[in-house]
């Protein structure tokens, strides 16, 4: 655990779970990884830092990234303005309870226009668009999930009674690797966008 600074390794320590301490070090370790190709670094001597939204930054350099995770699936994203991404593990039996914490009125409304696994992949859409923008927005953490909603063809965010920055966002939404939907939120900047996405099940299973 070399590479995690006091504050992660913190974090670290506060997972009670085995499974649950690898996830969050194999997600800090190949962070480090996908950093060091853009800084020319080591992965040792990147440091990661938190802002006053405890988002990750890597100060004196000019691009944003994002890490999500979930069971053996990672991904980061790296790009020259906010970023977010979010990937889940699309289970069948949906959390009703979910709905009205994270989904707006017209959102759970098309949910339950539809059935089976229509339902499910329009599900684990919403919620990972949800959770890539609002990982993207500086003032995240004022911003119920259920204040703004998304609409599909074309791919749209819509502001609710917080309203949302004045900036246009591209987002991407897919079915990777059959069992899981990966989402990412990208500022759309005047400088010429780069993004790297990476998905590394192989990578991790190396380390087990």
């Amino acid at each position: 655990m070399l590479l995690l600074n006091a504050e992660e390794k913190n974090r670290y320590d506060q997972y009670l779970s085995p499974a649950k301490q690898r996830e969050f070090l194999l997600g800090k370790l190949l962070t480090r990884h996908v950093l060091s190709q853009y800084t020319g670094d080591l992965p040792e001597n990147i440091q990661v830092e938190y802002n006053s939204e405890n988002k990750p930054v890597l100060p004196g350099n000019p691009f944003y990234f994002n890490l999500s995770h979930s069971g053996n699936a990672l991904a980061v994203i790296v790009a020259g303005s906010q970023t977010g991404v979010d990937v889940e593990y699309m289970r069948r039996n949906i959390l009703r309870d979910h709905y009205t914490h994270i989904f707006t009125t017209s959102e759970i409304a098309e949910l339950k226009s539809r059935e089976g696994d229509a339902r499910v992949e329009r599900f684990f859409q919403l919620w990972t668009l949800k959770e890539a923008f609002w990982k993207a927005l500086d003032f995240s953490s004022h911003l119920p999930f259920n204040d703004f909603s998304f609409t599909f063809d074309p791919l749209a965010v819509h502001a609710g009674s917080v309203g949302l920055p004045d900036t246009k966002w591209n987002f991407s939404v897919e079915i990777w690797r059959e069992n899981f939907m990966l989402a990412t939120a990208t500022e759309i900047s005047g400088e010429e966008p780069f993004t790297m996405k990476y998905f590394e099940p192989e990578w991790i299973t190396g380390l087990q």
